[in-house]
Order: C-alpha cells, then sequence, then structure tokens
C-alpha cells in the first residue's frame, strides 16, 4: 500500500488519544530521540515492555508492544529468561500499549503522526503461544494499517500452530506487509533446544509453513530465519539448505548482545569475524540477507528485552524498602 501521510496522522492522532482502560505508565526512558522504552502497568498487577524505536537504515518508526507478561520460552541468550511468566495479554491490552507507546512519543517528540510506522512483536514474550494473538492484529488493522512483523521461536504446541494458521490467514488479505520471522537460534536442531524451555517446531514442519507462507501470503518478503549469533553457535548453512531452503526463506544475522542469564551461563559476544563469515556463507548458499545488527544506540546501552522491566522493579522495590 502507498504511504498515504494526511490518512495516517489521523490514524495515529486518534489512536494515541484512545481511552485507555488496561495500560498505563509513569516513566519512560528517551534515548536522544532516537529510543523510546516504556515500562507498562498492566491492570494494576503486570509490568511489561512497550518500545518505539528509528527502522533499520529507514525512515520511520517501530513499535514492539508485548504479546505476554513474561516469557515461558526462556531462551538463555534472553534478558526476559530470568523474568517470572505471568501468561497471555488480551487483544485490548496489546492495542493499547500502541496506544500509550504514540501516545507518550508524541509527548516526547517523536515525528510519529509524519512518518511511516511499523509495528514488530519482537519483544516481551511469544505470540504464537497466546490464543488472542490474532485478534490483536486485527483490532492493530482496523486502527493503523501499517506494516507487521511477528517474531517467533515457533514452540511445537496446539495453540502455535492454530495460532501460526490464524497470522497467515490474516496476512493474506491485510493489504500492508507482514513479515513472519522465526528465531531458528541454530542450524543445529539439537543445540536449537537446548537453549530453551520448551518444545521447539522440527525443521521438517518449518519448511511446510515455509512453503505455505510463500504460496498464500502475497508479500515481498520471505520467511526469516533469524540467528542470534554467539561465538559458539552452531550456524551452518549447509545443515539446512536441503530442509530450508533460500526458495522459502530468507536469513537474518544478529550478533548477541551480553545479558546476565547468558553470562551466567558463559555465553559469549561473537567476532566480527564470525558475524562476517557466517553471513557471508548464507549468501553463498544463496540465501537472502535481511539485516539484522544491533543499532548505535541499542548496542551501547545494551537495549536487551526485559531489561526496563528490571530496571522499573528494582526502583519501585528501592522505594518500598526506604
Amino acid at each position: 500500500m502507498q504511504y498515504n501521510k494526511n490518512f495516517r496522522q489521523e490514524q495515529v492522532e486518534k489512536l494515541a488519544n484512545m481511552e485507555l482502560t488496561h495500560v498505563k505508565s509513569d516513566m519512560h526512558l528517551d534515548f536522544d530521540g532516537k529510543f523510546l522504552e516504556l515500562p507498562i502497568i498492566v491492570d494494576e498487577k503486570e509490568v511489561v515492555e512497550g518500545v518505539l524505536c528509528n527502522r533499520y537504515g529507514g525512515f520511520g518508526y517501530v513499535i514492539a508492544p508485548s504479546p505476554q507478561a513474561g516469557c515461558c520460552v526462556k531462551c538463555d541468550f534472553c534478558d526476559m529468561s530470568n523474568l517470572p511468566y505471568k501468561g497471555n495479554l488480551s487483544a485490548e491490552v496489546i492495542l493499547e500499549q500502541i496506544a500509550l507507546v504514540l501516545n507518550r512519543a508524541i509527548k516526547f517528540g517523536y515525528k510519529v503522526t509524519e512518518r511511516p510506522l511499523k509495528i514488530s512483536f519482537v519483544k516481551g514474550g511469544e505470540g504464537l503461544l497466546n490464543p488472542e494473538f490474532p485478534r490483536a492484529l486485527e483490532l492493530i488493522a482496523e486502527n493503523l494499517e501499517a506494516p507487521i512483523k511477528v517474531s517467533t521461536t515457533f514452540p511445537d504446541r496446539n495453540t502455535p500452530h492454530k495460532v501460526y494458521k490464524d497470522i497467515e490467514r490474516f496476512a493474506s488479505t491485510y493489504p500492508e506487509v507482514t513479515q513472519m520471522q522465526i528465531s531458528l537460534i541454530s542450524t543445529n536442531e539439537e543445540y536449537r533446544q537446548s537453549r530453551v524451555k520448551v518444545p521447539l517446531i522440527p525443521f521438517k514442519d518449518l519448511r511446510k509453513y515455509g512453503e505455505s507462507w510463500k504460496e498464500k501470503v502475497p508479500n515481498p518478503r520471505k520467511m526469516t530465519l533469524t540467528f542470534t549469533l554467539t561465538e559458539n553457535t552452531p550456524c551452518d548453512p549447509k545443515e539446512i539448505c536441503d530442509i530450508l531452503p533460500p526458495d522459502y526463506f530468507a536469513v537474518r544475522i544478529r550478533d548477541w548482545m551480553p545479558t546476565l542469564k547468558g553470562i551466567e551461563l558463559g555465553l559469549l559476544s561473537p567476532t566480527e569475524r564470525k558475524v562476517y563469515e557466517t553471513s557471508k556463507k548464507f549468501e553463498d548458499y544463496g540465501y537472502q540477507m535481511i539485516p539484522g545488527k544491533p543499532g548505535g544506540t541499542e548496542r551501547k546501552f545494551k537495549l536487551t528485552a526485559g531489561h526496563i522491566i528490571k530496571m522499573y522493579n528494582q526502583l519501585v522495590n528501592r522505594n518500598n524498602n526506604l
């Protein structure tokens, strides 16, 4: 869909001013107009994370709401892994998070009414484990037509398979681009499974979804396989090129930013050489490469998923103990 500035401005302003009944925020972190983070309090009980930042190498902003409070997947390299898992969020709460982030962004000088927006589910839990997630996408589409990215580890349970099919149906008719990103972690299935606490979809089943996505979604983006690369992550395209071929999948290499949990487990940040050589191997096998390196602000301040929740909880607990 061609970007219509006036139409988007009306949508953004209306959404930013909607009445909020489930969420609020009394703190924010603003990194020089490039990165805005909010600890969002849901129904006076749970704290989740809402983020707005500059798009990768592009003109506009990304908004990242949370589909869950906490995350039960517990990836070893993720800061969310040592936060308690509290469960799914409703479709209304997910939409209200976006509204709240937009409201605060306007208040703090971000030009969200003038620049393109993208909704990216890359933080705050596992959307495919939330049965409400497809309805949240529908609510977003009703209020703000913008590109959407869904990032998932793809747990191998009944709910994620059903939710995926609902996402595919949504994407097949949504006029904006919908991206599906699978956190594959490693090209070695045993290593991949060892890094998480829930069963993950086998590669052979993921191939079927990659084929289906390409067939049914009128989309310029293939399903993307993303690798959060540490120095010791097995990541060799020859292990997957036959079962997850470049005809159906693109690849995104993201070098791991240190987290407390990962450091405790002995994970090491990859060298620039490893990142370059791994990317080059995938290119040589014919995979389309999607940009994925952390931005300068993100890297400088180690803005990993979940850190703003921890910071907020520490401040609240400190005040309670004074």
